[in-house]
């Protein structure tokens, strides 16, 4: 199968069957505020209904960044959220899902830096420099941006009307 009916099959799948695009988020540091980890949840919640979502929370020290890169499991497609990055529309990330699902890919890795980025050798892991802006956001805040759109991607593919 492959194609439109292949990636919303998959999404389907992974609600039903427990199989799909497992999504591991690794995000810098905690976040204190209240409503930011209510959005997360809220968010992250919805997006398991497509996908198999994980998250590792990791400090900012810079041994605990060193580490982060062989927290990167092997054959995981990793993307690295940088102001600098590539720019989707909502339509075209849920292509991009499509498409990397329909080549095979089933493992997505999302990294998220704090305050300070990451360093050199984690970006150079990355196999996608993906930005939401060239604005700068709060990296807590960041967090809640990224499920919501990939809830938003994976609704698209499977034919929601979440996204409008």
């Amino acid at each position: 199968m492959t194609g439109p009916a292949a990636a919303a099959w998959f999404c389907t799948s992974a609600r039903t069957n427990n199989v799909g695009p497992k999504i591991s988020l690794f995000l810098a540091g905690r976040a204190k505020e209240k409503w930011i980890e209510e959005g997360f949840r809220h968010y992250r919640k919805l997006l398991s209904g497509f996908a198999q979502v994980e998250v590792k929370e990791f400090g900012e020290s810079p041994k605990e960044l060193e580490q982060l890169t062989v927290k990167i499991p092997k054959g995981c497609f990793t993307v690295l959220l940088d102001v600098e990055g590539e720019r989707f529309s909502s339509e075209g990330l849920a292509e991009f899902f499509r498409t990397k699902m329909n080549q095979g890919t089933s493992r997505f890795c999302f990294l998220v830096g704090g305050s300070e980025g990451l360093l050199p050798e984690v970006k150079a892991k990355a196999n996608l420099r993906w930005s939401f802006s060239p604005l700068t956001f709060p990296h807590h805040l960041i967090r809640v941006v990224l499920v919501e759109q990939l809830y938003r991607a994976f609704s698209i593919l499977g034919g929601r009307k979440y996204h409008k």
